[in-house]
């Protein structure tokens, strides 16, 4: 992955950000420092996949390595939560994937308390959340992870921004942003997660234009 992977891939224009699956099946927290600093030196973000299936310290390891974010964090104890409260990594929250397997939870109220950005996300694949609706990963954050619609919007929209490293021209309405946005059919954000599996996109707009309605 160091020395050949993540090489050819950049010269291959193929890669912007390289993702770390630490679990005790998976990379470890080693790999996961070896695999970031591989990735510093050719000018690439990092993600990881931490705690999903147990406590690895990979949360703290993340935040400690400059990650953009760290995700599922189900198991994830008080050093993680603190480390991600701290430091400027952010949580990315998956509620369908803990739905569907299941799943502990992860510490959302504990994360919130320590000041830790949040991000939803559907981890859409074939294994573990075979969900590719936004909305209802929004619902999913407010009902399972007790999150408020406006926290959840924002975790949908803006952070998740930044961790893709778009939010100087994505995530938000404001000047100087490109025009994405979507018209729901309801007088407000709160009617996502209030009717759960419904589509609330009445219009998409892409570049200040509409595409689809």
């Amino acid at each position: 992955v160091c020395e050949e992977l993540i090489p050819r891939a950049v010269e291959e224009g193929l890669v912007d950000a390289v993702d770390v699956y630490v679990e005790d099946i998976a990379f470890s927290v080693e790999d996961l420092e070896r695999v970031a600093q591989a990735a510093a030196a050719r000018g690439l973000s990092v993600r990881c996949h931490a705690d999903q299936l147990g406590w690895t310290g990979a949360a703290e390891a993340a935040v400690s390595l400059g990650a953009r974010s760290a995700d599922h964090l189900n198991h994830t104890g008080p050093e993680g939560v603190s480390a991600l409260g701290e430091g400027g990594t952010v949580a990315v929250l998956l509620p369908t994937s803990t739905f569907l397997l299941r799943a502990d939870p992860p510490p959302v109220d504990e994360l919130v308390r320590a000041g830790a950005s949040l991000a939803l996300a559907t981890d859409c694949n074939p294994g573990t959340s075979a969900v590719v609706s936004m909305p209802e990963a929004i619902a999913m954050g407010c009902l399972l992870y007790g999150l408020g619609p406006a926290e959840a919007v924002a975790a949908a929209t803006i952070n998740p921004a930044w961790v893709l490293g778009l939010h100087d021209r994505l995530g938000s309405l404001a000047p100087g942003k490109r025009a994405d946005l979507l018209i729901l059919d309801g007088p407000d954000p709160r009617i996502i997660p209030y009717r759960p599996g419904h589509n609330p996109v009445a219009e998409v707009v892409l570049q200040g234009r509409p595409i689809a309605g």
